[in-house]
C-alpha cells in the first residue's frame, strides 16, 4: 500500500465505512411477536379523550339544518314585502296619533330585538 493513498490509513476505513444501523422491531414487516401473556407486543394507542371538548357555539345548527326550495322562498319573500307595505300604510295614516305611531315603533323594535336573541 502507498502511505500517500487515503485507503491506506486503516483508521480511515473505518471512517469511511457506513454500516446500515440494526433493524428496528417498529420498521419490521413482521408480525409483532406474542408476548408471555398473549398480548401484541406493540404499544396500544391511547384513547381519544373527546369528553373534554366543549359544545359548540352553533349547537346542533349546520346538522338540523334544511334547505328550502325556492318556491318556498319566493313565497316567504312576497309575504315580507306584503307586511313591510302594511308597515308603512300603518305609518303613513294621517289619521293615526303620534302616540299610535310611537307605540308601533316600540312594538316592532322588541320583536326584532327577541328574534335576535333566539
Amino acid at each position: 500500500m502507498n502511505p500517500k493513498s487515503p485507503n491506506s490509513n486503516p483508521k480511515s476505513l473505518i471512517v469511511n465505512r457506513r454500516e446500515a444501523p440494526p433493524p428496528s422491531p417498529t420498521n419490521s414487516s413482521l408480525p409483532p411477536l406474542p408476548a408471555a401473556d398473549g398480548r401484541s407486543t406493540y404499544p396500544t394507542a391511547p384513547e381519544p379523550r373527546s369528553a373534554e371538548f366543549h359544545p359548540t357555539v352553533w349547537g346542533d345548527f349546520f346538522i338540523t339544518l334544511v334547505f328550502h326550495s325556492e318556491e318556498s322562498v319566493s313565497g316567504w319573500n312576497q309575504q315580507i314585502e306584503s307586511l313591510k307595505e302594511e308597515v308603512m300604510v300603518m305609518l303613513s295614516a294621517t289619521d293615526a296619533k303620534l302616540s299610535q305611531k310611537l307605540n308601533l315603533i316600540d312594538t316592532i323594535e322588541r320583536l326584532w330585538s327577541k328574534k335576535k336573541k333566539k
